[in-house]
């Protein structure tokens, strides 16, 4: 599992929890970063075009990929937050449908 955020100052942090050889230890690493304000505009704006107008969450009937599962990979969702509209969009790693998505993140 993990967990990105990028703040519009250009701070990214990154969690990473994974297990460490058993199921008794669960490991936990986080780090921040610094990106260039043209970095950040650049990421901001590939991810734009997939900023829903409503919440979209998962369903497992088909309505996303419909058979099109390049793998059983795992997801993630991105959350816009701001003063005006905040959004989230759930994705899959292994799904044809979300590829542009996937490629942007």
């Amino acid at each position: 599992m993990t967990e990105v955020t990028v703040a519009s100052d250009g701070r990214i942090w990154t969690e990473t929890g994974y297990w460490a050889g058993n199921y008794r230890n669960w490991r936990t690493r986080r780090s921040v970063v610094q990106a260039s304000p043209d970095v950040f505009a650049s990421f901001k704006a590939s991810l734009e075009p997939y900023r829903p107008a409503v919440e979209r969450t998962p369903r497992w009937d088909g309505e996303f990929c419909a058979g099109s599962f390049l793998s059983d990979s795992g997801a993630m969702i991105v959350t816009w937050s701001g003063p005006h509209r905040s959004a989230r969009q759930w994705f899959s790693h292994g799904c044809l449908a979300d590829r542009t998505i996937n490629d942007a993140v």
